[in-house]
Order: C-alpha cells, then sequence, then structure tokens
C-alpha cells in the first residue's frame, strides 16, 4: 500500500546514508521511485527525476548491476 512505497524509499535512504558506495541500495531506490511514480499520491516528474539519479548513480557505481537497468528500462 501506500505506506509502504513510502517506507521502501525510506529504508533504501537510510541505507545509502550509511554506505554510499552500495550500488544495490541505489537500484533499489530507484526500483522504489518507479513503483511510486505510477500512483496518484505522488508527482509523476519529481518520481521519475528521483529514480533516474537513483539509476545512474547504481550505474555508475557498478555498471555490470543488472539492477541499476531495471528501472530506466520499465518507463522508457
Amino acid at each position: 500500500g501506500f505506506r509502504a512505497l513510502i517506507e521502501s524509499v525510506d529504508g533504501f535512504e537510510n541505507v545509502i546514508a550509511k554506505h554510499a558506495s552500495f550500488a544495490p541500495a541505489y537500484a533499489g531506490l530507484a526500483s522504489a521511485h518507479a513503483a511510486r511514480s505510477g500512483q496518484f499520491r505522488f508527482d509523476l516528474t519529481h518520481e521519475m527525476s528521483k529514480m533516474r539519479a537513483a539509476a545512474e548513480k547504481a550505474i555508475s557505481l557498478d555498471p555490470l548491476l543488472a539492477e541499476a537497468h531495471d528501472s530506466p528500462g520499465m518507463v522508457s
């Protein structure tokens, strides 16, 4: 539900705050923003911007991490 979407972003942001170079956390954050972009309670433009930034960071940290390429692929 709605609360789970909020908490998923918060969880990934907490991991990133502790481990800023952990690419899977950025990939998860990108996926969470992609999921939120389909919900009417969230601003589509904002969520897509956040998703792209997180995905780009994940790719820059680990270009071979498949999960880092998932979110941009879902919306392109």
